[in-house]
């Protein structure tokens, strides 16, 4: 999901020093979205800034750093594509397909559940195991079935008291 992103740059001018450093994010068409003028850190030759992906549609972008010195002297030829992705993914309750809701368990059951993202691939599943007083029992992360959206895990019973659980 979207969030602050550090933009960290070093520039360096050996004859007269940098004035300026600047980001410039441009889109995938090659429109320029936003500059953000950057803050030299103290003395050093390390320049940042903060951008935050919540301000830009989902998509591919790339980001130009540029660079001129106190003669006017410009350098643009710095420059890296990034994929701003601030939409989550979603799991419905349709999209596991064992166990069942409402089912009893007991020894080994398979947890498989189906998950995509409009923007970008799913990473990684975690299935989080809790009590019916809201007590969160268990963190444990699905395993992708080949390249598909499908992930599954194996749950051992025998680590959870009798009882209801989310």
């Amino acid at each position: 999901s979207g969030n602050n992103v550090l933009l960290n740059v070093t520039a360096l001018d050996v004859t007269i020093g940098i004035e300026t450093v600047f980001f410039n994010v441009t889109n995938g068409t090659g429109g320029q979205n936003a500059t953000f003028t950057a803050v030299r850190e103290g003395s050093t030759n390390n320049y940042k800034s903060y951008l935050n992906t919540t301000d830009f549609p989902d998509g591919n972008y790339t980001i130009f750093v540029w660079a001129n010195d106190s003669l006017g002297n410009l350098n643009n030829t710095a420059r890296v594509p990034i994929k701003f992705d601030n939409t989550v993914p979603v799991v419905l309750n349709e999209n596991i397909t064992s166990p069942n809701s409402g089912t009893n368990h007991s020894g080994t059951f398979v947890f498989n559940v189906s998950v995509r993202d409009v923007t970008s691939s799913i990473d990684t599943i975690f299935i989080n195991i809790t009590n019916s007083t809201g007590v969160q029992n268990a963190t444990l992360t699905a395993t992708r079935e080949g390249s598909s959206n499908n992930f599954n895990i194996s749950i051992t019973t025998s680590g959870f008291p009798d009882g209801i659980y989310n």
